[in-house]
C-alpha cells in the first residue's frame, strides 16, 4: 500500500465515524503536521469539512513555560501548554453538547502575548484534525478525555 492509499484509508475510517458533534482525530508521532495536512483533501472528498487546530495555539506565557529552565524536559511536559484554555476554547465547544463555537488559538508564543482569534462555528459533520497534541498530564487525562466525548 502506498502513502496515497494509506491516507485514503485513514480518511475513510475517520469519515465513517458518525457522532452528533465534530469528530476529533489526534495525530501523534513524527510527521504529525504533514499527515494532518495530507488528510484534509481525502476527508473533504468524502464530503466532510475539516478544522485544523493544534495545541500550539494554546501555549502558556514564557514565564510559565520556562520557569523550570528553558531546556527542562520536566518544564516542557508540565508547563508548555495551557490545557484549561485548550479545553474551554476548542475541545468542549466541539464535543458532545458543545456550542460548536470555538477558537483555534488564544496565545502567540512568538510575541508572548494573548491573541484575539476569531470565534468560529464548526460546520455540520466537521472533522477536527489535531496535530501536535502532546501526551496528557496524569492529572489532566480525565478532564481531556471527558472534554473530547
Amino acid at each position: 500500500m502506498d502513502r496515497t492509499e494509506l491516507l485514503e484509508q485513514m480518511a475513510l475510517i475517520i469519515t465513517e465515524i458518525d457522532l452528533p458533534h465534530p469528530v476529533r482525530a489526534g495525530i501523534d508521532g513524527a510527521g504529525k503536521t504533514t499527515i494532518a495536512d495530507e488528510l484534509v483533501a481525502p476527508i473533504e472528498r468524502h464530503g466532510r469539512s475539516v478544522i485544523r487546530a493544534s495545541v500550539d495555539g494554546f501555549p502558556n506565557p514564557r514565564a510559565i513555560r520556562y520557569r523550570r529552565g528553558r531546556h527542562s524536559p520536566d518544564g516542557y511536559f508540565r508547563d508548555s501548554f495551557n490545557y484549561d484554555a485548550l479545553i474551554d476554547n476548542l475541545l468542549q465547544p466541539l464535543g458532545s453538547g458543545g456550542s460548536r463555537r470555538f477558537r483555534a488559538a488564544v496565545f502567540d508564543h512568538k510575541t508572548d502575548s494573548p491573541m484575539v482569534s476569531p470565534l468560529l462555528r464548526a460546520p455540520d459533520r466537521a472533522k477536527c484534525d489535531s496535530a501536535q497534541m502532546p501526551a496528557q498530564k496524569p492529572h489532566q487525562s480525565q478532564t481531556l478525555e471527558e472534554s473530547s466525548r
